[in-house]
């Protein structure tokens, strides 16, 4: 440690040796940086310690690790991390009310697809089967029995998943050849026969929402269709909502 009796008051004093102006000031600043840093580490200890009693003796703790983790996110980690260990991780509201889609092509068999690795939009992906009959996904599971004259699609681990829904399309309208006419309402323009229905739907694209311009604020008026083909060249048949009103 160092020896402060020993520095000189004044230009004048000697020790042993005589100190010149430069010497001596220096010697203060480094004094001065000294005693300022052990004034901030005695300040950060006693705020450190505060902090941590008051942690203790508050009704409402304190944890740092929470930081930028609201109490709602946590319980739902929490939940999740129970849904990972439950046993069957795979529960499914029971079926609704429908026995056929609306639009349901008659003379279709059930379809059976097994093996798949399977993305229900709703929990971690798993693999398993999916039943399909009347246009209605019947049952989701493992080892499922396929119904009498069903069609058995063996998927051998591919990715199955529900149908994409397109939000912003000019599927039908935007076909050559392209009339201001298209401009108004998409279902009086909508051409049924775009042969870009088949690429689209080979995407994995089930369902489109048809606008007929995006140029402006009011760009006409859009509709939903599904990418399925009809038996007819009715726009209407390919509506999401054909066949609800029979």
């Amino acid at each position: 440690m160092a020896d402060y009796a020993s520095v000189p008051q004044n230009d004048n004093d000697e020790v042993g040796h005589t100190y010149d102006r430069p010497q001596r000031g220096a010697f203060l600043r480094k004094k001065s940086t000294l005693l300022l840093a052990t004034a901030a580490i005695a300040l950060l200890t006693t705020t450190a310690y505060f902090i941590g009693a008051s942690n203790e003796l508050s009704p409402k703790k304190v944890h740092f690790e929470d930081v930028n983790i609201s109490g709602r996110h946590f319980a739902q980690g929490l939940a999740k991390c129970r849904a990972i260990k439950r046993e069957n991780k795979h529960v499914y509201p029971a079926a609704e009310s429908r026995t056929k889609n609306s639009r349901f092509v008659n003379g279709t068999v059930p379809t059976l697809f097994k093996n798949g690795y399977i993305f229900d939009g709703e929990r971690e992906p798993f693999k398993g089967d999916v039943l399909i009959d009347q246009g209605l996904i019947i049952e989701i599971g493992h080892g499922l029995k396929a119904l009498e004259g069903a069609k058995v699609v063996d998927l051998k681990g591919h990715i199955i998943t529900p149908g994409i829904v397109d939000m912003h399309s000019h599927f039908g309208v935007d076909s050559l050849p392209a009339l201001d006419a298209t401009s108004i309402r998409s279902i009086d323009g909508l051409n049924p026969s775009d042969p870009a229905r088949e690429w689209i739907l080979s995407g994995g694209v089930t369902t489109s929402l048809v606008l007929p311009g995006s140029g402006n604020v009011m760009g006409g008026e859009a509709y939903t269709v599904k990418m399925r083909k009809v038996d007819t060249l009715s726009t209407e048949d390919m509506l999401v909502q054909a066949g609800e009103d029979e």
